[in-house]
This record gives C-alpha cells, sequence and structure tokens, in this order.
C-alpha cells in the first residue's frame, strides 16, 4: 500500500494505492470529513504503471455505507472508522464488478479507453489510514 495526502481546496483528499499487478494500480481517492454523514462520494482510479495514464470512476454515496457508479454499472457497500482528525473509509465490498476505464493520456478519447482493469464482485479491501504521517491499518487503529 501507498498513501498519499493532496493538500489544497475545501478539503484534503487521500488517495490510498494498491499495486495489481506489474501493469497496473487501483486506488480510493476520497476526502477527509468530520463525520461519516459528509462522505458524499469517492472515486477509483486505476493507472498503468508504464504509460502516463488517467482514469477516474466516481461514486456517489446514496444510503448509509452504500454507494454506485455514476457512469456505467458498479456498486459497492462501505466501512469507515474514526480518525482523530477525520473518519476514513477502511473497507470496500464490491456488489457488482467493477470496470475503471484507463485511457493514454493524451492520446485516447475519455470514452474509448484503451485499457479496463475489472474489479470482481464480491471483491474486498481493507485499506489502510493515514494517522500523524503513518500508514495504519484497521487491525492496529480500532
Amino acid at each position: 500500500f501507498a498513501i498519499q495526502l493532496i493538500e489544497g481546496g475545501e478539503q484534503p483528499i487521500i488517495s490510498k494505492l494498491i499495486r495489481l499487478n506489474p501493469d497496473f494500480t487501483f486506488s480510493l481517492n476520497c476526502g477527509r470529513p468530520k463525520s461519516e454523514d459528509a462522505i458524499t462520494g469517492f472515486g477509483f482510479t486505476a493507472q498503468s504503471i508504464e504509460t502516463s495514464s488517467f482514469s477516474w470512476e466516481w461514486f456517489r454515496v446514496d444510503a448509509p455505507g452504500h454507494a454506485t457508479k455514476i457512469q456505467e454499472e458498479g456498486e459497492v457497500t462501505f466501512w469507515t472508522a474514526e480518525m482523530p482528525d477525520c473518519v476514513d473509509i477502511v473497507g470496500t465490498r464490491f456488489l457488482k464488478a467493477l470496470s475503471c476505464r484507463v485511457i493514454r493520456a493524451g492520446i485516447d478519447h475519455p470514452f474509448s479507453p484503451h485499457w479496463r482493469v475489472e474489479i470482481a464482485a464480491k471483491s474486498q479491501i481493507t485499506w489502510p489510514s493515514l494517522i500523524d504521517g503513518k500508514i495504519v491499518t484497521s487491525e492496529s487503529h480500532g
């Protein structure tokens, strides 16, 4: 896992990245709200390791602990944990398969992806958190 905190805007964004294989990464990108009710959406991205690429699959929260993909198919449940300064998404379960559209930057049209990274239905990811600049797993913080 790798975590990057991106400052700026109304609230910082945290990007949690895992390497899927030698060619692609997958990440969860979300804000750092003060309460779970403040989580209105989040994004998943898949990136090529070798080629400059872009991917962004946005999910809108439509019920507590549940979100639906805005474009194409996708549905996840998620759970959170309270951190010292925010509420953080620490787990996702994909109720439907997720297809992440990956385009080569400056080459492909956004609706004509060069690659698709598939996350299988029923897949579950336990995401770490960032506390005081340290990566912490959910088992170690609650």
